[in-house]
């Protein structure tokens, strides 16, 4: 006999009925792929803030409308009111920048309002800087981390990372790992030497 899944209720929306959303990495590739999902598939979402950063001179709010014009939310705006884009919502903020570049206004919102959390900003090039490197997907996650614990009606923290990680593992298990070094002495050193001093510790 084949069940008929259709009658079961749908507990991922359930979930994120009227809850408040706060999405970074929302411009990036599996962003785009997180925030169409939750539109789609959890309709009655209450509210998504996109944490965005100015770029080429083009404010967060321009350019979370120009993400919304990309194929992947196409079935959704056929399938739905164009009104359920109106639940998101783009925040300023960069974080790579010490304290996530966030006004005060914005973070007492968020602090306040925020329930759960996907934190998808990375950089995943490997020829990039090792100190944007660092404070984007180091310090910018240590920085998440310590808004999460403002956020008073917290109830989930996911953090989305690359793959590429403790490489000298054949097999990673889904449980969590030593850091190869401190990641605290990693970003001191980044925020207080050279650009030359920091290149030359990349390989050791």
């Amino acid at each position: 006999m084949v069940e008929n899944f259709d009658e079961y209720p749908d507990r991922i929306a359930q979930t994120f009925a009227n809850k408040t959303v706060l999405l970074t990495g929302g411009t990036g590739f599996v962003g785009k792929v997180l925030l169409e999902k939750l539109l789609r598939s959890c309709p009655a979402v209450g509210k998504v803030y996109v944490l965005v950063r100015s770029k080429k001179e083009k404010e967060p709010h321009l350019r979370l409308k120009e993400v919304f014009k990309d194929p992947i939310f196409d079935s959704l705006k056929k399938q739905q009111d164009l009104e359920v884009f109106s639940k998101v919502e783009a925040v300023s903020g960069d974080v790579s920048a010490p304290n996530l570049s966030l006004s005060h206004y914005d973070c007492g919102r968020i602090c306040a309002e925020v329930e759960i959390i996907y934190h998808c900003a990375a950089l995943v090039r490997f020829d990039i800087p090792l100190r944007d490197a660092v404070f984007t997907n180091v310090r910018g996650t240590k920085l998440m981390l310590e808004l999460a614990k403002k956020c008073k009606k917290l109830l989930i923290f996911n953090h989305v990372s690359t793959a590429y990680c403790h490489l000298d593992q054949k097999v990673l298990h889904e449980r969590t790992y030593p850091p190869p070094t401190d990641p605290d002495g990693i970003i001191k050193i980044c925020e207080c030497m050279d650009n030359d001093i920091v290149e030359s510790i990349k390989n050791k």
